[in-house]
This record gives C-alpha cells, structure tokens and sequence, in this order.
C-alpha cells in the first residue's frame, strides 16, 4: 500500500456516527434503484474505515469487501466485526489485482479516507475505475 497522507484523521469508535442517519438511508435508497440481482450484490468500499457502514451493508445482503488507509479504524473494525473483510489500503493500490471486480464501488468521504487528496484524485479513481466490473446498465459509481 501506498502511504498517503491523511494526517489527522482518528477513528474513536468502531459503531456508527451521526452522519449515518442521513447517508445510510440514502446509500442504501442507491443501491436498491441498481437492482442487482442477488448472486452479483458485491460491493467495494473505498475508505471503509472503521467497517460500520460494511457491516450494515452487508446485513442488507451485500457482500463488501473494503480497504482503508488508517490502521486504526481497520483495527477497530476487527475488534468489533471480524467477519468482515477490510484491509489497510488505499486509492493508489492495485484494486483489481488485489481483490478482483466489483459490480458496485462505493466513496464516501473520498477525499479523506480514500487514501488521497484533491490533487491527487484522478490518479486514484482511474486505480478504482479498473476494479470496476463494466458490463450491464445497472453499474454505478457513488
């Protein structure tokens, strides 16, 4: 992995925060207008920091797979989801080779936890764009 700056950036608890309240349920309002069928609901989630929000994904069905590049919040969401698959990444890794394809990509705080600044960004989202499985009209990036 790369190591891109995000100075600053601390996770202090492995559950949900208060901005979920209003970004689940939009997350979630997206995912369901995809209407991927059940056997592709795969979902790769750039900057999952400390997995909360992977762990309510996948009680809605969805198999994620998610990698951060702050070890704390990978720590914590160990500690309190260890089934989950999360690893300390970032935009700037290989995505594809290390995890394969995915039909769904999500970025939430992209500019934070992601792993790379504004300066940086399309470097790092033509590193997402090839993780990305193409084919079909129900495919997006949010």
């Amino acid at each position: 992995m790369s190591d891109p700056d995000i100075a600053g950036y601390r996770y202090v608890q492995s559950s949900l925060n208060q901005s979920h309240r209003y970004l689940l349920p939009a997350v979630s309002r997206v995912l369901d207008e995809l209407s991927v069928p059940a056997r592709e609901r795969r979902l790769f989630e750039l900057g999952c920091g400390n997995g909360s929000v992977a762990y309510e994904l996948t009680r809605c069905g969805w198999d994620v797979t998610g990698v951060d590049p702050t070890s704390e919040g990978i720590e914590q969401g160990r500690a309190a989801h260890p089934e989950l698959k999360r690893a300390r990444g970032s935009a700037y890794d290989d995505i594809a080779t290390q995890y394969g394809q995915f039909p769904v990509m999500c970025m939430r705080r992209a500019g934070s936890t992601a792993g790379y600044n504004s300066g940086q960004s399309r470097t790092g989202l033509g590193a997402c764009y090839t993780a990305r499985s193409w084919g079909g009209e129900n495919r997006q990036l949010f």
